[in-house]
């Protein structure tokens, strides 16, 4: 309950700065043989679900699109018609709707497999589709496709902003494979010790790569091991869309260990962008438990 709360406070601030309707990316339909692959379409849809909302803009997360496959009976990674896919957004009253599919040739070894990429954006307003965007490379190379793929879908959600290419990929880390793929199983298992074990290996293969140690900070928070989950909150990048909630999390837990000075400043660079009564709350506790003079 607490979590949800943090999440909502966090999604209305957003909300003040968000003019376009939200978007839903739908996980990647695998057109290879082999099932064991499916784990790449989910992680298609969430690195891009990533970088839509890095950018500000409102995106709906993969419980509310997995309750609309269990309504709609849709099964994931399935092949979706265009006629589901306007079922899932109008289910879900999305603006945009982010979809494709993926096909792996399978080589020797795995990672030397060659895949294509291809992706659409449906604008459920206007009714409009995008030209296909394709990529295509090496499995090996999934994170910078996907990164690639990223790029051209932000184009086609901001039209009329101008995004540099360069600027843009040099922001988000080329992820090896395998931590990638650990993740993602991370995010499909529903066993905390199986989620875990799969966050504390992408972790451990690219310290890079931040977005299982957010996971890794919220298992370890919801143990009320305070300072275990700094740890992990604390290498959270700042250009993670959940940078901010790291942050007010970390907040928390520096609070909690009495350690005042790191929870000020952990408040302080969340209050510098998400002004909310419950930030300057902390803050103010925090500065007043160190008899700062700012309190």
């Amino acid at each position: 309950m607490q979590r949800c709360l943090i999440l909502s406070a966090f999604l209305l601030a957003s909300l003040s700065s968000v003019f376009a309707a939200s978007s839903v990316v739908l996980p990647f339909s695998n057109l290879s043989q082999d099932k064991n692959l499916d784990w790449i379409g989910e992680s298609i849809a969430e690195m891009v679900n990533e970088a839509i909302a890095s950018e500000g803009l409102l995106v709906l997360d993969r419980s509310d699109r997995a309750e609309a496959y269990k309504r709609l009976g849709i099964r994931p990674y399935a092949l979706l018609t265009r006629a589901s896919v306007v079922k899932i957004g109008d289910e879900l009253d999305s603006g945009h709707v982010v979809y494709g599919s993926f096909e792996v040739s399978p080589q020797t070894p795995p990672t030397k497999s060659a895949i294509t990429i291809r992706a659409r954006v449906l604008d459920l307003r206007r009714l409009r589709q995008s030209e296909e965007l394709v990529e295509g490379g090496l499995l090996e190379d999934l994170a910078s496709l996907q990164n690639k793929l990223c790029y051209r879908t932000l184009l086609e959600l901001l039209p009329d902003t101008r995004i540099n290419e360069q600027e843009f990929l040099a922001k988000r880390t080329r992820t090896r494979v395998d931590a990638l793929e650990n993740y993602i199983r991370g995010l499909l298992v529903t066993d905390p010790a199986a989620k875990h074990r799969f966050f504390t290996q992408a972790a451990r293969l690219d310290a890079n790569f931040s977005p299982p140690c957010f996971q890794l900070g919220l298992y370890h928070w919801e143990k009320d091991a305070y300072r275990e989950a700094a740890i992990w909150f604390q290498r959270v990048r700042a250009t993670d869309s959940h940078y901010r909630e790291a942050h007010f999390y970390l907040g928390i837990c520096k609070y909690r260990v009495a350690d005042y000075p790191a929870a000020e400043q952990a408040f302080q660079v969340v209050a510098s962008t998400v002004p909310l009564n419950e930030v300057f709350n902390n803050l103010g506790a925090a500065q007043m438990h160190r008899n700062s003079s700012e309190a």
